[in-house]
């Protein structure tokens, strides 16, 4: 039987093994559900854990934060033996979170982050002025910004560009 199954491979050694009973469930949909489980339990390491890192990593130092990130996404590339990198978007919206609970220096750090990882990527540039901008440090984030425009050329970023020529 599929209990006897259970066991058997329960005790293996090695195995990879979760299984669950669905109660509710019949044979039209538990393959969707089962699929479902099945993926999540075998790309468990996957998924990032976004709770700990605003919770019990918010002691955490500037470089402690970087090495959390950097060495999930190590993780990830292991399992694949493909590089993957922190997402651009990712991490733009974790330093946006520090940015608001006022921890900068964390929140550069990860903007430094995406300009490290996406050299050709205006948004990761873009970000940068922005939170120059905030600090109230005209001049770089003006360079900032202008690196932006030199990728890409966007109506947001050149607003914000010419505000600040403007401000000065």
């Amino acid at each position: 039987t599929i209990l006897q199954f259970s066991e058997i491979c329960k005790e293996a050694s090695g195995l990879n093994y979760n299984w669950k009973f669905y109660p509710n469930d019949n044979h039209n949909g538990v393959p969707f559900i089962a699929t479902y489980d099945a993926f999540r339990s075998l790309f468990e390491w996957y998924n990032f854990d976004e709770e700990f890192l605003f919770q019990e990593g918010a002691n955490m130092g500037r470089q402690e934060l970087i090495n959390l990130i950097t060495r999930h996404f190590e993780n990830i590339s292991n399992q694949y033996n493909y590089a993957f990198l922190p997402p651009e978007t990712s991490v733009n919206r974790y330093a946006d979170i520090l940015m608001s609970e006022q921890q900068y220096d964390k929140a550069s750090a990860l903007y430094d982050m995406n300009i490290k990882n996406y050299p050709n990527s205006f948004r990761a540039y873009d970000a940068m002025g922005d939170f120059y901008r905030g600090q109230a440090k005209k001049e770089i984030a003006i360079t900032f910004y202008e690196k932006s425009l030199e990728i890409e050329e966007t109506e947001n970023v050149t607003r914000k560009l010419n505000n600040l020529v403007q401000s000065k």
